[in-house]
């Protein structure tokens, strides 16, 4: 039982605010959080690599050395994509958590399940693109530079829609006070 609930349980008709003032679950909400970053970071800091250097230095390069070094970039760099995927998803879902906990009975709570929504699908979808093995796909990767630029927007929105998630209470107005009447 968490400490909001601990609260309602024990005092179910007394005055209470759903904004836990307790900070013991502080250190492990700031550690998830910032392996969120980190492991975001890397994934964006990749694709404005892959842009704006190797993207460009692979034009440099015979069309068959440049696939088949594409290839062997692509092999080694995917597990570390998928890890990163992993990674954030895990992470996502604690931040979500932690954050849906915090402002379970705010009157605007479904605007922030549809950014968090809109953020999980932004990011899935970007996941997609960063991984696409095989054949199939060589369409995709023969329009590379507008596939990468469109990554980093799409990485800019998530980190908005990221920003308005932690900010929500600064944008949306602070948590009700919960109050009921005594009975009897």
């Amino acid at each position: 039982m968490g400490p909001i609930e601990a609260i309602l349980a024990v005092q179910p008709l007394a005055e209470v605010t759903l904004v836990s003032t307790e900070t013991s679950g502080a250190p492990v909400a700031v550690l998830v959080r910032a392996v969120h970053i980190a492991a975001a970071a890397m994934m964006i800091g990749a694709v404005a690599f892959q842009l704006f250097a190797l993207r460009p230095a692979l034009l440099a390069v015979e069309e068959s050395k440049r696939a088949e070094l594409r290839e062997a970039i692509i092999g080694r760099w995917r597990r570390f994509v998928l890890a990163a995927i992993a990674i954030l998803f895990v992470t996502g879902m604690l931040n979500f958590v932690f954050k849906l906990l915090a402002y379970r009975g705010h009157p605007l709570i479904g605007v922030y399940h549809g950014v968090f929504a809109v953020k999980l699908l932004a990011a899935f979808h970007a996941a997609t693109v960063l991984v696409m093995p095989g054949p199939r796909f060589d369409r995709y990767r023969a329009r590379a530079g507008f596939w990468l630029t469109y990554l980093l927007v799409l990485f800019a929105l998530i980190i908005l829609l990221g920003g308005v998630l932690n900010g929500f209470l600064d944008l949306f107005g602070p948590m009700p006070a919960v109050t009921t009447q005594p009975t009897g």
